[in-house]
């Protein structure tokens, strides 16, 4: 499934954050093609990094240990995915997914191995069968998702995280309004009588541990990211974990949002960086209803990752203020 960036070189999709965030930080630019183009000299080194779903809180976790440790003093950090031709992949609307060598052997002799070559479909529906997590419960939090996006977009609570893209295509409006009556009309997509349709499509190993390292427990949390990759692995961390449904999400998630794979992890950190800043400030423009007086103080990013991973972050926020667009 594509959407309006398709055509658009995923340099100019770099550019367009970097450029604005330069802006908005008035940090002098001194990441490689896409870091050249937004202006920063050649003298300031680039990386990429690729941890599937979550390699934009990877880049992340990566810049700031960097800081700690003192290799240097300022790092952006961030994330991008392109399903089209210029990532310099062929289409993954048409792509197969694999082709004579692109597996290696060996790998159908390791079990462990050869799981993690399951389509992530196929993974939401084997969850759902595992931990009992039926298509109404998965329906229902996918129609929550799209909600509270709804909501959030209305209110305007996104506007300070979007920069704007110039594109081929103009897409005047989004989609309708997702209902559980249309939702019940899906049909599976992935194993047949499977519970996973196309609008639903270990973080609760993860979260527990990165609470332990930072020593804090669920309850100190203000805020949970959990990334919405498939409504039957998000429905169950949410019951596994047991946290207070008002606290994830507060914005909506990845089923009404979207999920590029590279990226959702920064979108994530964004989000929740911006909804936290919004309840400091205790505007009534798009602070969250019933918000504590008290500053939030900690907040976790988290998702599920390919081959069975799962990541989280946990994120104390000091009360200053990001930068809004001038």
């Amino acid at each position: 499934m594509v959407g309006g960036f398709k055509d658009t070189p995923i340099d100019d999709l770099v550019v367009a954050v970097l450029k604005e965030t330069l802006k908005r930080t008035g940090v002098k630019p001194e990441v490689r093609t896409a870091t050249i183009l937004a202006g920063f000299p050649v003298t300031v080194p680039a990386m990429t990094v690729n941890r599937q779903c979550a390699a934009g809180l990877q880049s992340i976790a990566d810049a700031a240990a960097g800081i700690a440790a003192g290799y240097y003093d300022i790092g952006i950090a961030g994330g991008n995915t392109s399903a089209c031709s210029h990532a310099g992949v062929e289409s993954m609307s048409h792509a197969p997914l694999k082709w004579e060598g692109s597996e290696n052997p060996k790998l159908e002799e390791n079990e462990d191995a050869k799981a993690c070559l399951t389509p992530m479909g196929l993974t939401s529906d084997n969850v759902a069968e595992r931990f009992n997590v039926p298509r109404e419960v998965q329906d229902a939090a996918a129609v929550a998702s799209h909600a509270k996006a709804l909501k959030a977009q209305e209110a305007g609570k996104f506007k300070d995280e979007i920069v704007p893209v110039e594109t081929t295509q103009v897409i005047e409006k989004d989609g309708e309004k997702e209902t559980k009556q249309k939702l019940q009309k899906m049909h599976p997509v992935f194993s047949k009588g499977g519970t996973t349709t196309v609008g639903n499509a270990c973080q609760a190993e993860a979260i527990p541990k990165a609470l332990e390292k930072a020593g804090l427990s669920k309850d100190d949390v203000e805020v949970f990211e959990i990334n919405e990759a498939f409504a039957s692995q998000f429905a169950y961390c949410v019951q596994a974990l047991g946290i207070d449904a008002e606290k994830i999400n507060p914005n909506g998630g990845a089923i009404a949002l979207g999920h590029p794979i590279g990226c959702s992890g920064a979108r994530q950190t964004v989000t929740l960086l911006h909804e936290m800043q919004k309840r400091v400030k205790g505007s009534t423009e798009g602070s969250a209803e019933g918000s504590s007086d008290h500053a939030p103080r900690y907040g976790v990013v988290s998702m599920c990752v390919g081959s069975g991973m799962g990541a989280a972050a946990v994120f104390e926020f000091n009360g200053a203020v990001v930068p809004a667009k001038a």
